[in-house]
């Protein structure tokens, strides 16, 4: 599916709108709106539901836009100290690996409900250890 910033705007515009019923008996304020981004998320345009081409949206939008790898702390500190070089607001899209570059992890592991046996974590432990001294 192409990305087509108009249909995405009015579709942001119309939103609201929609989401208001569903969330209406939800209570807490900031219930209803984790619950509007999370529903805003499913609805976006994208086969896995890719938050892609992040980038491209914010820039249709006027902002400027700063990628960087989110691993790397001077890069995101240049990211960050470059927000007064332009009028325009900036998005730092800050692009990660969900292990963290953690190489113990083996790359088959579903790391979003990884169970630690203590072999893996000593693993990890040692790993992060070696990368700070």
């Amino acid at each position: 599916m192409q990305w087509n910033q108009k249909v995405w705007k009015r579709s942001i515009d119309e939103f609201p709108e929609f989401l208001e019923p569903l969330v209406a008996e939800l209570g807490r304020s900031e219930r209803r709106e984790g619950a509007a981004l999370y529903v805003q998320g499913l609805l976006m345009p994208g086969e896995r539901k890719s938050i892609e081409p992040l980038a491209e949206k914010w820039r249709a939008f006027g902002w400027r836009v700063v990628e960087v790898d989110g691993h790397d702390v001077d890069a995101l500190a240049t990211a960050f100290a470059s927000r007064s070089d332009g009028a325009k607001p900036l998005a730092v899209i800050a692009r990660t690996e969900i292990t963290g570059r953690v190489r113990a992890i083996p790359p088959s592991t579903d790391t979003h409900f990884v169970k630690l046996d203590i072999a893996l974590e000593i693993a990890i432990i040692r790993e992060l250890e070696a990368a700070l001294a």
